[in-house]
Order: C-alpha cells, then structure tokens, then sequence
C-alpha cells in the first residue's frame, strides 16, 4: 500500500513535536545548570522570593498540607489550611 502525503505529515509532525520539546528540554536544563554554577546568589535570592527557604510561606504550606492530609483530614479542609499559611493568615 502506498502511503498518502497526510500520513508521512502526521509522522514528520509527531517527530518534529516530540525532538522540539527534547532540544527545549535540553537548552533549559543547561540553563538551570549554568545558573546554578555561576550564580549561587541568585539561586537563593529566587528561592527566598518564591517562598522555598527554611522559613518560606510555600514551604510551610506545604508542611501544613502534608500534615493535615497525613491526619486524616478532608482534603477541601487541607487545601484550606494550607493556602491560609499560603497567604499568611491566621487560621
């Protein structure tokens, strides 16, 4: 059987997809990679204004998440929880 111009498309444009999102992949590895190698500093300035240092909101969202789905909680009261020490509140 012969093949028809749409189906060698559809190959070439899966390949062209998938190759596409592996450069992309690659190039932003490295430059995460060269980041993290020549700026130290700017690793954990980002760090702090994500909120993922030691005293970090996100990471103590997180830790209240975990912890309340760890007890048994329900998850709407978890996800409450957890956006309050999100956003700083008090519960």
């Amino acid at each position: 059987m012969e093949k028809t111009k749409r189906e060698e498309g559809q190959k070439t444009g899966r390949w062209a997809r998938w190759s596409s999102r592996a450069y992309l992949s690659l190039a932003l590895a490295a430059v995460v990679l060269t980041v993290r190698t020549c700026c130290p500093g700017a690793v954990e300035t980002v760090r702090d204004v994500l909120g993922l240092g030691e005293g970090g909101r996100t990471r103590a969202a997180f830790a209240e998440l975990r912890d309340a789905l760890s007890d048994g909680e329900s998850v709407v009261a978890a996800f409450a929880e957890s956006y309050q020490a999100l956003a700083g509140e008090t519960p």
